[in-house]
């Protein structure tokens, strides 16, 4: 794993209070294959989703429904479907 990427997850793990488990939507950051999107997390209660990105960016969107995430973790090309179904939909901020 990339340096900067180690400390995006040990960042966001203090910070959302997670651990990275691998298991969603427990609280786990979830690897995902693409070429956009490196992990996810997944909390169906708060409808929160936090995508960490290739780049090490990490966003938390909010008020996502447990369809959109599904969605996502079910799409070919995770990337495109962020872009059409994600992407300035939700209210978000940036870790």
């Amino acid at each position: 794993m990339k340096a900067w990427l180690t400390v995006s997850l040990v960042l966001a793990v203090a910070v959302c209070g997670c651990s990275s488990t691998g298991r969603a939507p427990s609280g786990g950051f979830v690897p995902v294959k693409s070429s956009v999107l490196d992990s996810v997390r997944y909390d169906a209660t708060s409808q929160n989703l936090v995508i960490v990105f290739d780049n090490g960016d990490i966003y938390e969107y909010h008020g996502v429904p447990p369809s959109v995430y599904e969605g996502l973790m079910t799409a070919e090309s995770k990337g495109r479907y962020f872009h059409e179904n994600i992407r300035d939909k939700y209210q978000y901020k940036k870790w």
